[in-house]
């Protein structure tokens, strides 16, 4: 209702007025009343949430926890490249430098390969059994000790005789040296005899010897000069006995050189440091000295053989060797390069200024394809599958093999120091 404003109040309205005066006091009750209703209502406890309302919040929580760990988690990634493997053959004129001041002819058409020679000699001795056979049976063959009762040395020349006990004749085959006496004890060595002639007549188990051509000539020695078996002297025998035959001592030469080639060679690369690499076609090994104890049809088990042989090898900086053969297969600097020689033989070899020159005919196997950095930056901000079909248009490249970590995810980052090449190729 809206307040009437009145400057002189009329008679009738008095009444009126009387009653909009109290009016206030009822209004004002009424306002209080109704205020403290309101805060009656405001003081009333909120209904619980449901369940479902619940499991809502739950899930939205769950999903940003897993949003925050899939963006936030950073990606390793790997790449396995396998390349394809290809083969080069091809003649290359080299010069081996041997100095380190080495300086290329200018226009030579010749590669340069850092190397050194190495040269060892070594000394062989064996013992080989005889396979050949002779008529006429074989000698008998033991060891005596020769004694000498006189102040001074005496030299015996080879064939010297000596009669035993059982009247046979046995010679030594080498010169003999025999020692003066010392004090009371008489000068003695110990040497091997060799029957006169093949008979079982010239076993004999023990027996004291005495010098027949001493006597033969008069000489004072022959009382001096005694001499007594230190084994029984055997095998003796007649009819057809083992001799050396032409095979035998041929191959007591075969086996020397066989023998010996390796274990010159084994010596002189277990020598090398691991960065050179063995020229094994230009290796050079010459028999030095090679003597035969024993002749053909001489009747004896066993003869002795001894040589010496001579090894030169030649070895070049494996670096070297993969720089030609990069240079040969085309590949560019910077790529990734592996290579597997198969062969490397030798055509040619010579001297030059103290070098060695030559001529190569080299089989090797080898792969190149886009260096590290580069695969890297095709792979960046990719999918898996999208980063694979990127390097699978590189035909150098045979397969790819893409690794994320954590597995759960499919693509790659942008940092490229997290992903990392691996080229599964040839060992080198």
């Amino acid at each position: 209702m809206r307040k009437k404003i009145y400057d002189i109040l009329p008679p009738t309205e008095v009444g009126r007025i009387e009653a909009i005066e109290e009016e206030p006091e009822e209004v004002e009750i009424e306002v209080k009343e109704e205020l403290a209703f309101k805060k009656q209502k405001f003081k009333q406890p909120r209904k619980p949430l449901g369940k479902g309302v619940l499991f809502s919040i739950l899930l939205i929580v769950i999903a940003g926890v897993i949003a925050g760990i899939y963006f936030l988690t950073d990606t390793k990634v790997e790449l396995v490249v396998h390349p394809k493997i290809n083969n080069i053959q091809e003649e290359k004129r080299v010069v081996v430098a041997l100095s380190d001041d080495f300086q290329a002819v200018e226009g030579s058409e010749r590669f340069v390969l850092m190397g050194k020679v190495l040269t060892d000699e070594q000394s062989y001795t064996d013992q080989v059994a005889a396979t050949g056979s002779a008529e006429g049976g074989s000698q008998a063959k033991g060891k005596i000790r020769i004694l000498n009762n006189s102040s001074g040395t005496v030299l015996l020349v080879a064939t010297t005789r000596f009669l035993g006990t059982n009247g046979k004749i046995y010679r030594v085959p080498q010169p003999v040296e025999v020692p003066a006496m010392k004090g009371t004890e008489p000068g003695s060595v110990e040497v091997e005899v060799v029957a006169e002639e093949p008979g079982e007549d010239y076993n004999i188990s023990s027996s004291t010897f005495t010098l027949p051509g001493l006597k033969d000539h008069g000489s004072p020695l022959y009382d001096s000069m005694k001499a007594e078996t230190v084994a029984a002297i055997s095998g003796g025998a007649k009819g057809t006995g083992l001799a050396v035959s032409d095979n035998d001592i041929a191959g007591a030469e075969g086996k020397f050189k066989q023998q010996k080639a390796g274990e010159v060679k084994n010596s002189l690369m277990s020598s090398l440091s691991d960065d050179y690499v063995l020229l094994e076609k230009a290796t050079r090994q010459e028999v030095t000295s090679f003597v035969v104890s024993a002749k053909k049809g001489d009747r004896v088990d066993r003869f002795d053989v001894s040589g010496k042989m001579k090894t030169t090898v030649i070895a070049v900086k494996k670096e070297d060797i993969k720089r030609m053969i990069s240079s040969m297969s085309g590949v560019e600097e910077g790529d990734n390069f592996g290579y597997e020689i198969k062969d490397i033989d030798v055509k040619e070899l010579g001297d030059k200024d103290g070098n060695k020159e030559m001529t190569l005919f080299v089989s090797a196997d080898y792969y190149g394809c886009e260096g590290n950095e580069d695969l890297v930056g095709k792979v960046l901000e990719k999918s898996k599958a999208g980063a694979i079909a990127e390097l699978a248009k590189d035909d150098r490249i045979e397969k790819v093999e893409i690794r994320i970590n954590p597995s759960w995810k499919d693509s790659i980052s942008n940092k490229k120091e997290n992903v990392t090449v691996k080229v599964v190729g040839l060992g080198n």
